[in-house]
């Protein structure tokens, strides 16, 4: 030891229990950037090694891995996504980072971006910047001296060739941070948009500029020389004495919820709804009530209403699917951005749930991250004296912690969610919990950005049929000011229907019939079900249980409309009209959060490469040699993997082998089409459009509730 200059020490922890310092754990983190051409040919890889001290470190390597770039000078490189501008859209902006990892956080958060690779003390060249040409370009400079003068020297270069050129205020910004510290995961995209809301031209004294242009030299050719404040009216102005420019793409001409509507994380969730979901009284008071009374939405409203009656009923009725026994219980799932009224549509739903005479406070259960937390919180729920079954509706505003805690060593929180779905016995007997459930009526509505769906949920949540147990349901705050409030009569008449309906559905105590037109619209959902399974990855996984979540939909909007007298409830067609709406939505949301969106810029150099290969395909093979470099090469076939089994991609035999094809379209929703073809649904309702489901409006479909939904004073539309 003593040779190797160690000490007997050395072995053992220090006395304040600090343990030994690892050499493993000095080491650099490495991560490769590929540099493209603007055509997607693989130029050169800059690595960069980021050492547990905080300190970084670059090293740039040909296409083969080769240390260095064989006498080619960084300023004459491509900016790092220069690949991905023919794809960007010409009426956004396109961000100017310093460095790779700045412009990769831009891109997760929705907007577009590229990035300078030859550090700050160098400036890319006319060719390198080519690709801006005629674009509306965003500088972003890092927050210290090198990266200010860095970026003015770029708006020189810049002059003549884009098509306007402004400037990313940092100066808020802690020192020496760029948008890659800034950008807080899943906000991104807000907190990008107040940023770019205040871009404005670069103030820099006209002494500079001249400097930096007789330094530079003149401006790249087909310029005609304008000065950088020029906002493409004709007009000179000076460089930084005015706000954005009018009409720019991300200026002050956009206002947040816009901006987060197009950029959004790069997710789009539908926007609308087909009216013949707002049915029955739940969805007549949804309609009358969302977006004029509160800010949560006339969907939210509803999904929120029909998850709780489903849970109130219990199993006092039931339909049989699969020769099993389902009940009206829900499982939703409602996907949107932080801040839209996520409580606001169980506080509006609570006021009339506790008018009715079977309602108990305490059957709201939230905060459970363990299946043994979830029974024993059934557990103190009394069962119920007619039925004996244990009703409850459960709540979660944070769905991607469940995600995470089912997703740990040892958890049974899926296989107890799955059970409860199922109506089966809920048992555990641990030194903390021990208790059972016989016969658990459980709904659940549970919240989650798109943006944390995608990174938490894998094909095995949906495979294992945990997450698939859910029905996907878009959210979106209502554009309301001042909300108006609500009569109680609205509430209390929707009590009374409902309590009307509970005291029929309770004591029904056996099977709720189908009419025959209702019956042929669920053959006919069979039939799709079969046809969508078998769609790639997870999107297939996901819609597996669609129908079935329909048929339990329908059954609740069918008792729902229960009045004393009814002997022999039925689920008729438009109640399976009303749940297909409702899956049609799902459908659309599955297909907007995995559907041919890639979540990140290599997925859509991928994605953007297989397209143009168009119905023809490519081999996994060339496309491998197109896109990664032979060191890199195991990399690009872990994220065709991944691709494959999401569904971003599918592959078609093709002679001995396979060749790639984009996977499922975002707007490529079958199952309304399936059930009713082109021209709507004529034998139920007639065609009717669809409508925002964050907007107050009187519902096309007549209510069989006594015009219930015209007390509303919604708005017509």
């Amino acid at each position: 030891m003593a040779a190797l200059g160690y000490e007997l020490a050395d072995l053992f922890a220090p006395e304040d229990d600090e343990p030994p310092i690892s050499l493993r754990s000095q080491a650099p983190v490495n991560t490769d950037y590929e540099i493209r051409d603007g055509a997607g040919t693989l130029v050169a890889l800059h690595r960069r090694l980021d050492a547990r001290d905080g300190s970084k470190s670059f090293l740039w390597m040909d296409p083969a891995g080769r240390a260095g770039l064989g006498g080619v000078a960084s300023s004459s490189l491509p900016l790092y996504g220069a690949e991905l501008v023919a794809t960007y859209d010409p009426a956004r902006p396109i961000l100017v980072t310093e460095g790779e990892k700045a412009a990769d956080a831009v891109r997760a958060s929705g907007a577009q971006a590229v990035a300078t690779v030859c550090g700050a003390g160098a400036i890319p060249d006319a060719t390198s910047l080519a690709v801006l040409a005629q674009r509306d370009v965003i500088l972003a400079p890092d927050h210290d001296a090198a990266g200010h003068a860095h970026m003015a020297a770029l708006a020189v270069r810049l002059e003549g060739l884009a098509a306007t050129v402004r400037w990313l205020d940092p100066s808020g910004w802690p020192e020496k941070t760029d948008l890659a510290d800034v950008l807080a995961p899943g906000r991104g995209a807000r907190e990008l948009h107040a940023l770019v809301i205040a871009a404005s031209h670069l103030a820099v004294e006209p002494a500079v500029w001249a400097d930096l242009r007789a330094r530079l030299g003149p401006p790249p050719s087909g310029s005609d020389g304008a000065a950088m404040g020029d906002k493409g009216d004709g007009r000179e102005h000076d460089g930084g004495t005015s706000g954005p420019a009018e009409g720019v793409p991300g200026g002050t001409d956009l206002d947040e919820e816009e901006w987060i509507a197009a950029y959004g994380n790069g997710i789009e969730l539908p926007a609308d709804v087909r009216p013949e979901a707002f049915h029955g009284p739940i969805g007549a008071f949804a309609a009358a009530v969302g977006g004029v009374h509160t800010i949560a939405s006339p969907l939210a409203l509803l999904a929120t209403g029909l998850a709780a009656f489903g849970a109130l009923c219990g199993r006092g009725s039931w339909r049989t699917w699969n020769e099993a026994a389902t009940y009206p219980g829900l499982f939703l799932l409602v996907v949107g951005a932080t801040g839209e009224g996520k409580g606001l549509s169980l506080r509006v739903t609570r006021r009339w749930l506790e008018m009715l005479e079977r309602y108990d406070p305490a059957m709201v259960v939230s905060d459970f991250t363990s299946g043994e937390g979830l029974i024993q919180k059934l557990v103190e729920l009394e069962p119920d004296d007619i039925v004996g079954d244990t009703r409850a509706l459960a709540w979660s505003e944070e769905f991607a912690a469940v995600l995470r805690a089912k997703g740990r060593d040892g958890s049974t929180l899926g296989q107890i969610l799955r059970r409860a779905y199922d109506g089966d016995l809920l048992e555990r007997n641990t030194v903390k919990v021990s208790g059972r459930v016989e016969r658990p009526a459980l709904s659940m509505v549970c919240h989650v950005t798109p943006e944390e769906l995608r990174a938490e949920a894998t094909t095995l949540d949906a495979a294992s049929g945990f997450l698939n147990r859910f029905l996907l349901l878009p959210l979106r705050a209502a554009e309301v000011q001042r909300p108006a409030a609500a009569s109680e009569e609205l509430y209390t008449r929707l009590a009374q229907r409902l309590s009307e309906a509970l005291a029929m559905a309770r004591s029904h105590r056996a099977p709720v019939l189908t009419d025959p037109a209702a019956r042929d619209l669920l053959e006919r959902l069979d039939a799709w079900r079969q046809t969508s399974r078998r769609r790639p990855g997870l999107i297939g996984r996901m819609l597996e249980r669609v129908a079935q979540n329909v048929g339990r939909l329908a059954l609740a909007y069918a008792l729902s409309r229960l009045e004393p007298g009814v002997l022999t409830p039925e689920v008729e067609a438009s109640d399976v009209t009303a749940a297909l709406a409702l899956g049609e939505l799902a459908e659309r949301t599955v297909l907007a959060l995995w559907g041919g969106t890639a979540p990140d810029a290599e997925s859509a150099r991928v994605l953007a490469r297989v397209r143009a290969a168009g119905d023809a395909g490519i081999s996994p093979r060339d496309l491998l040699k197109a896109l990664y470099s032979n060191t890199n090469r195991w990399r690009g076939r872990e994220l065709l993997a991944r691709m494959l089994e999401s569904g971003l991609l599918r592959k078609v035999p093709s002679g001995r082998g396979w060749r790639l094809l984009a996977g499922a379209q975002a707007g490529e929703a079958t199952l309304w089409e399936a059930i009713f073809g082109s021209e709507g649904s004529p034998n139920v309702h007639g065609a009717v459009p669809r409508v925002p489901h964050d907007e107050p409006f009187v519902p096309h479909v007549p209510h069989p509730d006594g015009g219930f939904g015209s007390a509303a004073g919604g708005s017509p539309r």
